[in-house]
């Protein structure tokens, strides 16, 4: 019984991973690309004293259209799939850094407006998930926890959410955007002053938000 219903299950997967494939995603007209551009992050309720930083992130991606038959309309219903490093993280004072570099996966609905065929009009939104890859922390207060070997470990792992908006043009193969980014994740679970200076707000969930702007180059 127990191998019937494992079975049941990968028949299951199967039939909705073709059906997917086939009816919802065209494969056969995804592009691929390179992105790049400078983001600017800070982070809520973490560090005393706090300002941004304006650092960069770089990936590549692919835009998939959805297919005619599920969406109605060809070549306007997207799925776009990232993958990139970005640099986040804010600073202190002017000589201090707190650095949190994540490797992100972005799946994002986008929406295209075709207001002439070679310049395009585009909005998407979705899902980000995020794994560290370095972690960087320089010219600390010496009376704060902020050294990654105290309380100012960043969390490992990372989930928000993104919102985009832009412009493509020279035949859609060069965008320009300006992005919005927000972690639900608290960035650093150990970090509470909240008891040595009573400050309320030193208890809340350290989350990250940030701006970027950047430009996608699709390659092939």
């Amino acid at each position: 019984m127990k191998h019937f219903k494992i079975k049941s299950l990968v028949i299951l997967a199967l039939t909705c991973y073709q059906h997917f494939q086939t009816q919802i995603l065209d494969f056969s007209e995804a592009e691929y690309g390179i992105t790049a551009g400078i983001n600017y992050s800070k982070i809520q309720h973490a560090h005393n004293p706090s300002s941004a930083r304006t650092s960069f992130l770089a990936g590549v991606f692919s835009q998939i259209p959805l297919s005619q038959n599920y969406c109605g309309w060809k070549n306007q219903h997207y799925l776009h799939v990232q993958l990139e490093y970005s640099q986040t993280g804010e600073k202190g004072d002017k000589q201090t850094l707190y650095a949190d570099n994540y490797l992100s996966l972005l799946l994002l609905y986008e929406f295209t407006w075709k207001y002439n065929p070679s310049n395009h009009i585009f909005l998407s939104a979705g899902p980000k998930f995020s794994a560290l890859v370095s972690q960087d922390v320089k010219n600390a207060p010496p009376d704060r926890p902020y050294q990654i070997n105290e309380d100012g470990k960043a969390n490992a792992y990372d989930i928000g959410i993104v919102a985009m908006g832009g412009f493509k043009f020279y035949n859609n193969k060069i965008a320009l955007y300006l992005r919005g980014d927000y972690s639900f994740s608290d960035r650093y679970p150990n970090l509470n002053e909240y008891p040595s200076t009573g400050d309320p707000l030193a208890a809340k969930r350290k989350v990250q938000y940030g701006v970027a702007v950047g430009a996608c180059y699709l390659i092939f």
